[in-house]
Parts: C-alpha cells; structure tokens; sequence
C-alpha cells in the first residue's frame, strides 16, 4: 500500500543521506590527492 511505502521510504531517508555525505566526502578526498 501506499502508506508502507511512504514510511519505508521516510526511514530509510536518513541512510541515504549518510550514505550520500561519504561518498560526497571520499570523492573529495579523492580528488585532492
């Protein structure tokens, strides 16, 4: 249903942010190397 996925979705937002912020900052790192 629609409402499961919209609570699946909104928790697992968080993780996707994290995950977005380490490859942003190891991609950074990468390119100043």
């Amino acid at each position: 249903d629609v409402i499961g996925l919209f609570l699946a979705l909104v928790s697992l937002m968080p993780f996707a942010i994290i995950a977005g912020f380490i490859t942003l900052i190891l991609f950074r790192r990468d390119l100043h190397t």
